[in-house]
């Protein structure tokens, strides 16, 4: 059964809408820039198919394949960057969740909203604001693309879709919005970082916005307020203290707290001359509008303050969030109020509090629900409990049905089998699309190296590192049953491994799993007895990925961030060979070994692409090229179809039948393909995991492709100026052209890799069949980019596609 949370779905009239509202065809409309790349193959491969083609997850107007899905997992997750309540809407709430967009609830948390419609992809959201007088009016601060300059999108609809009102903004990060009270078109911005820092003012709703820093002498700023009594009357905080404008924001000058870099600003509506600023280790009280301020204590436990916060309703309440130790090192969100105007606190919320929550997260907004004083918000990082409502005194987590979490790795067996690993805990399901159980591993780890035995059930093997509390320990551990239970715990070795260095990378995959290989740096050790005991046996190869000889445990190749790129040991990793024949210097993100034939390898390499050998390594050819950062890769030996997961540019795959539709990011950190289920499996570092299934839901199945009377013909193919598409029988069915009866219901279509139109033709009947001539020219008559373009032709409701690549 499908997950009910699906970011993408049909609608009534055929298309598809994405995460963030639109419709696929709206975004096959959006500029090209915008979109994943194509990237296209060179050089003969008998893996790769046609040409070595690469569909990068290209749109199209019709669902070809199923839908990318979020994976049923056990639990909700939210890693907030910023939040702010309506006003005007009683229970409204929105929230930027880190790389995933906008979220809204309007019952407090109880359910949500996506309200992303039209936001770029993997946004970084650090600055919300909600008109007081229109719930659906806001405003949203994006960080930088890449170090470019921060954009500001606003929404008249409740974030049903958003539009850029960036014009005359100059810097890189937005940290605080503030619209005016009574009048959503003005409104301030903080803008830092970048070539002009400072205060950007705008009139008509983010149409044009000005540099509004006089007076400020130069200082960063922060965080803005504005009186409850009147809006011109405006404060913000800066690295030199407070600085007040009495003129709307046109103009500032300097305030209190003189030397303090002030992080947040609260006014008291229930006594406007009540003001007070938080400092990162300090606090400070105003009881003349702003014009003066003074400190008062924090609370004693306290790292720091990130938020100040003041109760609308009485003038003595007030309440702060900072951040408690919980551990050497560690630390936690925390919350205290104070009924004396910050003479003295006590805590209302601590790390541990609630069940399953705990410490490592970093507040990243307090508020008070405006219409119901008495409940309070604290948004963190803690993904576990990333937004918590306080009613009555009783603080609960409200993150229900939120998908924020980081998958590291995913992998497959070949039972079907399928696991997850992200820093805190592994996930893992007998079918992708049903639920996946959450085993807790009680520690968290980075770049963690799991495999998974390809003829084991429930065998797997784990190395790197695991985090308890302060303290960093060495792991390297086996299950047997699937990861309920492991060999040894953290900070325990087998027997002959090294305690002084960190270990690499850990490779089993032959058989029953004795013999196993684990590297620490350029050392190589090897296990005999399933991982009872280790002797090192070389320090030639600093191994990041490794396959074993299905037929040999002792013929193992092995692939390193230097040269030789790839090695051959047939002595049980005593002694190395290079097999680079050709490759190109650059990391290996993976390597795989055809299990029926040795000699047929495959590797991705970070910011190239895949690579493919029939010898052994003796010579490369290249399978998809690939100039984007890679975090994982796949192959599927069956099909002959490469996976590469990106940092910037979602999925590339030589696998037709993928779509991009549904998957609400391009930052993918993990790929694998599960022959048994003919799924995808994409890990996110921000959306979690996704599941796209292939085998028997795509029209462009390759069973039903091979079982086609007709085919579509391609020639001369690549093509530099004119190519004839022909629509004729199969020779591989002997059929006999019957099938043509009526002719073609459609023209023939060409689109691009991004499922754009390029060019209608009409088909005419010649003595070889139904044909088209392309110019290799758009509808208006330009002649169109080189790379990979597809046509497509629909007879009897079956839907026949050929491929052409378009030289220059």
């Amino acid at each position: 059964m499908y997950s009910e949370h699906r970011v993408g779905h049909v609608e009534s009239d055929g298309t598809s809408s994405r995460h963030d509202g639109t419709t696929r065809d709206d975004r096959s409309r959006r500029d090209a820039g915008s979109g994943p790349r194509l990237a296209t193959g060179s050089g003969g491969s008998r893996a790769s198919g046609l040409l070595g083609l690469a569909l990068c997850l290209a749109w199209v107007s019709e669902p070809h394949a199923a839908d990318w899905i979020s994976a049923q997992v056990p639990f909700d997750s939210a890693h907030v960057l910023a939040a702010a309540t309506a006003p005007s809407a009683p229970g409204r709430v929105y929230v930027a969740l880190d790389g995933l967009g906008i979220y809204r609830t309007e019952d407090r948390g109880e359910s949500w909203l996506n309200a992303s419609g039209r936001l770029p992809l993997d946004p970084r959201i650090r600055a919300l604001a909600v008109a007081d007088i229109d719930e659906d009016r806001a405003y949203a601060g994006l960080d930088g693309p890449s170090g470019g300059a921060a954009r500001i999108f606003t929404t008249h609809n409740g974030g049903v879709s958003w539009a850029e009102v960036s014009q005359g903004i100059e810097g890189a990060l937005i940290s605080d919005i503030l619209v005016r009270a009574g009048d959503p078109e003005t409104a301030l911005a903080v803008v830092r970082l970048g070539s002009s820092p400072g205060i950007y003012r705008t009139t008509d709703g983010g149409g044009s916005w000005s540099l509004s820093s006089v007076g400020l002498g130069g200082s960063a700023v922060w965080s803005l307020a504005q009186s409850p009594a009147d809006p011109d009357d405006i404060i913000v905080g800066t690295d030199d203290g407070v600085a007040r404008s009495t003129d709307g924001g046109l103009s500032w000058n300097p305030g209190g707290a003189a030397g303090n870099r002030i992080v947040d600003l609260a006014w008291s509506s229930a006594d406007p001359t009540l003001v007070y600023a938080a400092a990162s280790d300090a606090l400070f009280r105003s009881a003349d509008g702003g014009w003066g301020f003074a400190a008062v204590s924090l609370p004693p436990e306290a790292l720091g303050v990130h938020d100040v916060v003041a109760d609308p309703t009485s003038p003595h309440v007030i309440y702060v969030s900072g951040q408690v130790s919980c551990g050497v090192v560690a630390s936690g969100s925390a919350v205290w109020q104070s009924l004396d105007q910050g003479t003295s606190w006590s805590s209302i919320y601590l790390p541990g509090n609630l069940p399953d929550t705990g410490c490592g997260g970093a507040p990243t907004a307090l508020l008070i629900d405006p219409t119901s004083p008495a409940s309070l918000y604290l948004t963190q990082t803690h993904l576990a409990d990333g937004f918590l409502r306080r009613r009555s005194g009783i603080w609960s987590v409200e993150t229900n049905g939120l998908r924020n979490y980081e998958v590291e790795r995913v992998l497959t067996d070949h039972q079907g089998a399928a696991y997850a690993r992200g820093p805190w805990d592994l996930l893992r399901t007998a079918a992708p699309r049903d639920l996946w159980e959450k085993v807790e591993q009680g520690f968290w780890t980075t770049e963690p190296r799991l495999e998974a035995s390809s003829s084991v059930p429930g065998l797997l093997h784990e190395a790197g590192n695991a985090g308890i509390s302060d303290v960093i320990e060495q792991l390297a551990r086996r299950s047997t049953d699937g990861g309920l239970t492991w060999s040894h715990e953290p900070g325990v070795l087998p027997s002959g491994l090294p305690y002084d260095a960190p270990l690499t990378l850990v490779v089993s995959n032959h058989g029953d799993g004795e013999t196993v290989y684990v590297w620490s740096e350029s050392r190589c050790y090897r296990s005999d007895d399933g991982h009872a005991s280790y002797s090192e046996v070389s320090a030639v190869v600093s191994a990041v990925a490794a396959v074993l000889d299905p037929a040999d445990p002792h013929r193992i190749v092995a692939a390193q961030d230097a040269f030789p790129i790839v090695s051959l040991s047939t002595d049980g990793g005593a002694t190395w060979t290079g097999r680079s024949g050709g490759l190109p210097m650059a990391e290996p993100v993976g390597l795989f070994m055809d299990p029926g034939d040795a000699e047929h390898l495959v590797i991705a390499l970070d910011g190239v692409g895949a690579f493919e050998s029939v010898d052994g390594g003796e010579s490369w050819s290249m399978l998809l090229a690939a100039p984007e950062p890679l975090n994982g890769a796949d192959f599927d030996f069956s099909r002959g179809n490469v996976y590469l997961a990106t940092q910037g540019a979602g999925v590339l795959t030589t696998d037709l039948r993928i779509t991009e539709v549904g998957l609400p990011t391009h930052e993918v950190s993990a790929i694998a393909y599960s022959p048994v289920h003919e799924a995808i499996l994409a890990g996110t570092r921000h959306g979690g995991l996704f599941v796209q299934a292939v085998g028997t839901t795509g029209i462009d199945d390759a069973d039903d492709f091979r079982a086609s009377p007709l085919v579509l013909s391609v020639e001369p193919n690549p093509t530099c100026s004119r190519v004839r598409f022909r629509l004729g029988s199969n020779p591989a069915l002997g059929s006999t052209g019957a099938e043509m009866d009526g002719g073609p219901s459609r023209p023939l279509t060409i689109r691009d890799v991004r499922g754009r139109l390029v060019r209608r033709l009409g088909l005419v009947e010649s003595r070889d069949g139904v044909e088209a001539i392309w110019d290799t020219r758009d509808e208006p008559g330009r002649r169109v980019a080189a790379g990979v373009y597809f046509a497509e032709v629909t007879l009897g409701g079956r839907r026949i596609t050929g491929t052409v690549l378009v030289t220059r």
